[in-house]
């Protein structure tokens, strides 16, 4: 390895020797199971959203949610209608 020196808010680790090497992967370890914790607890927040009922999700083309969060139908009846074809 080079010399080269890893920094941050915590310290400088020089990874040549076993001691920084050791830090660097225990922190590894720790941020990975944080991101670990907070994806459960988003997936959690949303599961919790669905049982109440508050879970608003993308519709397909051509539906689209009313006042009441209802799943209706997007285009309005003129909307339906064969376009006009416009002079050349």
């Amino acid at each position: 390895m080079t010399g080269t020196l890893i920094c941050d808010e915590d310290g400088l680790y020089d990874p040549r020797t076993f001691n920084d090497r050791l830090v660097l992967g225990m922190k590894g370890q720790i941020s990975e199971a944080e991101l670990h914790f907070i994806r459960a607890r988003l997936r959690g927040g949303i599961i919790s959203k669905a049982r109440r009922g508050e879970l608003i999700t993308p519709l397909p083309v051509g539906l689209a949610y009313d006042p009441s969060r209802a799943p209706c139908a997007a285009c309005s009846p003129p909307s339906r209608q064969p376009g006009r074809r416009l002079p050349a």
